[in-house]
Formats: C-alpha cells, structure tokens, sequence
C-alpha cells in the first residue's frame, strides 16, 4: 500500500526518528568508532566538521549533519530513487502477526535492507590499494548513516496503514497538530515521542541525550543484552535475493515491536491522548531502538573502513558532479567479512531505473490499485497531512 501511495506524492513522509534522532545514531555512532575510524571519516568529511553528527540542531538544513543528509535530498529530483530505500514494506499483520520475510517483503533490493549491502560495499575500500573512492564512497557511509537509523523504527518495518501515516489525525498532549503539520502515528514515533522526551527530561540537550544512552550501553542497562543489538552475519553476507543479511536480522528485531509496543493499543483506543500512557509504554523501546542505530553503525564502519589509508591532507572540496551511481545494486553470492567484488551488479551505475519500476515503493503500481487499496478519503488525509 505504501509503494503504491506514495508514487503518488512528491514530498516523503518516512524520515524516521527526525534531525534530533538521526543526529543521536550519529553522535552514538561516532563515541563508538576506534580511533582508524575516526580518521577515515574526519579525512572524508571536512564539511561535516570530520564527525557523524552535530549538537546544534540551528544549524543551516543544507548541511545539518551526515546521518540526517539522506532526508535532506529527498527535495532534490535527481534523488528521487531513494525514496523507497528508507524502509521495507511487510505483509503481515501487526499486531496478530508480524513477521519480516526477506523474499516476500523486499525480493528486488529496493528497500532498507538491500540499500544497505548495496551502500556497505561502496563504502569500503578496495583491500588491495586501500583507497578511498571519493564522492561515491562518501554518498555510500552517508546513506549508511541515515539508513542505520531507519531500520531501527518499526514503523519502517511496517506495510500497515502506509506505516502509520493514514492513523491521523491523532491526539499527542491535547493536541492535533504543531504549526502546519497534522500528527498521525508515524510522525509521532518519528518526532514527537523522541523530542518530548529530549525536551523534557535532558533540557532539549542532544549531547546530554547521547550521553545518557551511551551510559546504558556501556552499563548494559537496556531490557535486553548490547551483545544482542549485533548480528552473527557478516557485512558483506547477502540473502538469497542479495539483501544484507546483516540487515534482515536487524529488520526482524525491529519488526517484532510491531506486534508487541506499536499497534496493540492503537487498535484498543485510537482516539486516546498518545502523549499520556502510549508516550510512557514505548518510550523505552525508542530510547534503546536510536542506541542500537548508531551502536550497530559503528561497529558496521569499523569494519568497512577497515582498509582504508587516509593521506595526510584531506580532500579538495569540489562541486559535486552530476550523480551517477547506482542507486541500490546489489553482488550476488556471500563474502563473510571480505569486500564483495568492485563491479555494479543489477541496476548499473550512471543508468537509470527501468520505467516499469515504480518510483517509490516495492511493487509496481496496477491500474486499479489506489481505488482497490486505500479509499478517496485516505488519501485525501494523507494529503492533508503533508
């Protein structure tokens, strides 16, 4: 349902976790690099400041950070193909069923968990020459940032209601709305239930925030184990249809809270205050799912970057070229740790997607769908929402 409406729109509505959450996978992500790491990416990303994410959330959108630069392209046509990379639709059933199956759900790779393989390989560097490869590389560990932080919302693990979207307008501390923009569920696990808590138990203080999560992992304080938050897979391991393996473990953990905190009390009472006890039920889980984002990104870093040499000069900033890579192709076959092969499989780099693939979304879009799948009024909603 969601690939289907949202070829239909031009501005996405699946920017999980907002700046202040993607800016804290960054800041935890980046506590976490060993120091080769922190090299790497200091050389590759003067403009950054050489970190993954930034404190001051005032800063000019055009730059804001790295983890929160995937969002911010979505303006800018030339990026409209990865529109669908930020999320996987599941056909389950939240909250009797839920169930992420890697070839149901993404069998083309166009989704978060084949971004993922695609953006790991091109962020590493070549074994043999240990080089970094410019821009390519560069776009590949920003998608990587943004994405790791993704896949960690449940609602981008979710095909249900366009991943909560069409649950609107819904109430969130006696309101229906801040400023222009209405609340429905997935806004509301996006950016409301993190920035309350933000706002007020760390006083608006994103350090104080990713220091604090970062004190739970390093207390292994969390209702579930760190040595959980990894997977067992490789970086470079793929699935049957070439998604990340990796990435699939981390999707299904994702999807699990589905069934067990998203969707059950929505169903119970959809027309309560979510800003009283809905905001105290799951605030927890969000808490532990932005930790496991930048604790998982570090440890994926740690282990693309390993390769690379880094001279001693960073690179001459240059106006970015017209985009040609590949926007998610994927190798075939399982590699463990060991970089998958340089070429571009599948979608080829510098060509564009075939016109028989939707813009957006995992399934192409039939004739009669938007009248056999979501009602006028839904849509009209969704609309109203945007």
């Amino acid at each position: 349902m969601r690939s289907q409406i949202l070829a239909l729109v031009t501005c996405s509505l699946v920017n999980a976790w907002g700046n202040d959450g993607h800016s804290t996978v960054g800041n935890v992500a980046q506590h976490y690099l060993n120091d080769h790491s922190k090299n790497v990416i200091a050389y590759l990303f003067p403009e950054y400041n050489g970190t993954l994410g930034t404190y001051d959330v005032n800063i000019s959108t055009a730059t804001l950070d790295i983890p929160n630069w995937a969002d911010l392209i979505k303006a800018n046509k030339s990026y409209a193909w990865a529109y669908n990379l930020h999320f996987v639709d599941t056909f389950d059933a939240p909250p009797s069923n839920c169930s992420y199956v890697d070839e149901r759900d993404c069998p083309n790779n166009r989704c978060v968990t084949g971004a993922i393989a695609n953006y790991t390989r091109l962020a590493s560097c070549d074994a043999y020459t240990g080089l970094p490869k410019s821009d390519l590389q560069k776009d590949a560990i920003k998608f990587l940032a943004h994405f790791s932080g993704d896949i960690t919302q449940p609602l981008h693990v979710c095909n249900r209601s366009l991943g909560g979207n069409l649950i609107s307008p819904v109430t969130f501390d006696g309101a229906q709305s801040k400023g222009k923009w209405t609340y429905n569920l997935h806004s509301l696990w996006d950016y409301y239930i993190p920035e309350k808590r933000i706002n007020n138990d760390f006083g608006g203080d994103l350090k104080k925030f990713q220091e604090y999560l970062v004190g739970k992992i390093d207390d292994d304080s969390f209702d579930e184990k760190v040595s959980t938050f990894l997977s067992d897979k490789g970086i470079y391991d793929l699935t049957k249809v070439g998604n990340s393996a990796m990435a699939v473990d981390w999707a299904v953990d994702t999807n699990f809270y589905d069934c067990s905190k998203v969707w059950g009390p929505v169903d119970a009472d959809v027309k309560q205050d979510f800003g009283g006890a809905y905001y105290e039920s799951v605030i927890g889980t969000v808490e532990k799912q932005i930790a496991k984002g930048g604790y998982r990104l570090a440890d994926l870093l740690n282990k693309a970057l390993a390769h690379c040499k880094v001279p001693t000069q960073p690179p001459v900033q240059t106006q970015p070229a017209a985009k040609t890579t590949a926007p998610c192709t994927t190798a075939t076959g399982s590699n463990g740790n060991k970089p998958a092969p340089t070429t571009v499989g599948g979608y080829n780099a510098g060509k564009a997607y075939p016109t028989s693939t939707p813009a957006y979304g995992n399934k192409p879009i039939a004739a009669s769908a938007m009248t056999s799948s979501v009602s006028i009024m839904a849509l009209v909603a969704l609309l109203a929402a945007i």
